[in-house]
């Protein structure tokens, strides 16, 4: 027999942002407020200096590129953007730097090699991030998606609902050769956002951007395959 939930109203916030986590951190999703640009001058590059200090609320790096200022127009560089890269301090000409990565551990944004900044020249590294969830603070806060993908939430709350039940139509999560399988609700919910991941055009295993990408170019080892389930 299925136990008495609890305090359902009590948690329904708190079931409905790991929702909306969940498909935030999902995809660099182009919806207004997901993702933003570095500002000009935030982060201007050093001579023989490979990291930098990443903006605030970062949570995924999507496009990098390196911008010259003192020339007109600006010279733009872009970057390939990866998911780590080594240290490696032997200076290179600017023009020769190829990627860029956010590194966690090291809190950093890291050049694929220290550059060289000529003198009287002026570099910046700029580019586009996808910013940490903020979570919702009331029932009343609006949704980060578009109308169409209601479902997808929804499915996500019935699944929560069935979880805190321990109802065995809420389902589970194995793993075999590394891939996941989902069951139950969490199949559907985890089936409706590969459809939204595939209606948005980030189906790809490795170039995660659709054409109209943003400058850089993004390159994951199949970026959505290392999210599991609940």
């Amino acid at each position: 027999m299925a136990k008495n939930p609890g305090n359902w109203d009590a948690n329904a916030l708190s079931f409905a942002n790991m929702v909306l986590e969940k498909i935030w951190t999902a995809a660099p999703w182009k919806f207004n407020g997901v993702l933003t640009d570095i500002p000009a001058g935030l982060i201007a590059l050093a001579d023989g200096v490979q990291d930098y200090s990443p903006p605030s609320q970062i949570y995924r790096l999507v496009a990098g590129s390196i911008v010259r200022t003192d020339v007109s127009p600006n010279e733009v560089i872009d970057l390939n953007v990866q998911d780590s890269l080594v240290v490696d301090l032997k200076p290179r000409s600017y023009q020769a730097i190829q990627a860029v990565s956010l590194e966690p551990a090291a809190g950093q944004l890291r050049l694929d090699g220290a550059v060289q900044v000529p003198s009287g020249t002026t570099l910046e590294l700029r580019g586009t991030f996808q910013m940490n969830y903020d979570a919702a603070v009331t029932t009343a806060t609006q949704l980060f998606t578009p109308d169409e993908y209601f479902p997808v939430f929804l499915a996500g709350l019935e699944y929560w609902a069935y979880k805190i039940s321990d109802d065995s139509k809420a389902g589970t999560v194995t793993f075999a050769n590394g891939r996941a399988a989902y069951s139950g609700q969490l199949g559907s919910f985890m089936a409706l956002l590969e459809e939204m991941k595939i209606a948005e055009d980030y189906g790809g295993d490795e170039q995660i951007f659709p054409s109209d990408a943003m400058g850089g170019r993004f390159y994951s080892g199949g970026l959505f395959g290392i999210y599991g389930g609940y």
